[in-house]
């Protein structure tokens, strides 16, 4: 919600919030779209633009979503909302081990799935996977201007606890 809020104010983005609610009235589904006007179109996609990684809704875990399900959610948003057109980019196939419901919209994987990568426990491990020498010694000569302000240190949290530490902080 931070980001989604502070992206809306920085862009000056209209936003549309497609809630889902199950018949005890807890929410299931919470999707965070931007509408956009192009000519009498209304356009929704996903809030953050190229801001953000991941273009995706938020699903209670455990349920299953049927495509007629999710085309039924985006048919009842569109009318509320005058929404005519969905525009969904960068959608992962999977999050943290579980399927990206809308998936079921889609002929196949995005083209741009978006980006993730497994860290290793040696980050120059992942260096030598992922960069050429050319850009790691580019790399080198930024971190050391980086330096000229100051410390600069790279730290991976241990566990949950100090993960939060470090979100907290930013």
């Amino acid at each position: 919600p931070g980001f989604v809020s502070a992206w809306a104010a920085a862009f000056g983005a209209r936003l549309c919030l497609v809630t889902a609610r199950d018949a005890a009235g807890r929410a299931v589904a919470l999707l965070p779209l931007q509408v956009r006007r192009y000519g009498p179109l209304r356009i929704a996609s996903f809030a953050g633009d190229s801001w953000a990684n991941y273009h995706m809704g938020l699903f209670r875990p455990g349920l299953a979503w049927s495509e007629a399900d999710l085309r039924a959610l985006l048919v009842e948003a569109g009318r509320a909302a005058g929404i005519g057109l969905y525009a969904f980019t960068k959608q992962p196939e999977s999050w943290e081990g579980a399927d990206n419901p809308l998936g079921v919209l889609f002929g196949g994987a995005s083209p741009s799935a978006a980006f993730r990568s497994a860290l290793p426990a040696v980050h120059p491990d992942w260096l030598d996977a992922h960069f050429s020498r050319a850009t790691q010694k580019k790399q080198r000569k930024k971190a050391r201007k980086l330096e000229a302000f100051g410390p600069v240190r790279v730290a991976r949290a241990a566990g949950a606890a100090e993960a939060g530490l470090y979100l907290d902080a930013c």
